[in-house]
């Protein structure tokens, strides 16, 4: 409680009045995920504090189904391999950038990112950052 209250008031010992462990990074990459499927209606949301830490969702969507799947990541990294497009959302999310979500971003099936405003952080040391890929793989992985 006196943590809490130290945050809102902004006292001297408190860290400032945001706090790091909050998720406050996020980024949405939308892409057509499979070839039956057009409409970019598949995505991937990267949640992530200011240390790093958080998720990342992503939704392939199917003319019958929907797949969705959950990973970890830990100071920036993925604890399982990530498709390229969580990849990309994790480093935009990090990196508090983002493309519009009309521009083509490049990456295969053509996925585009949507960047909410926040406080991105800038710089950290991830290996994602560096362009740097920890093994990618598909999110049915």
């Amino acid at each position: 409680m006196k943590e809490c209250t130290a945050l809102i008031e902004g006292s001297a010992g408190s860290r400032g009045t945001v706090d790091p462990l909050a998720l406050r990074d996020l980024a949405v990459v939308r892409y057509d995920a499979l070839s039956e499927m057009s409409g970019q209606l598949s995505f991937s949301v990267a949640l992530l504090n200011a240390i790093g830490d958080g998720v990342v969702l992503s939704s392939i969507n199917g003319r019958s189904e929907t797949r969705t799947y959950a990973k970890i990541v830990k100071q920036g990294s993925p604890t399982q391999p990530l498709s390229p497009e969580e990849e990309q959302a994790v480093r935009s999310a990090r990196l508090g950038q983002g493309l519009p979500a009309t521009e083509n971003t490049g990456l295969s099936r053509g996925p585009a990112v949507s960047r909410i405003p926040g406080p991105g952080l800038q710089g950290a040391g991830s290996p994602l950052l560096a362009g740097g890929s920890p093994g990618g793989s598909s999110p049915r992985g």
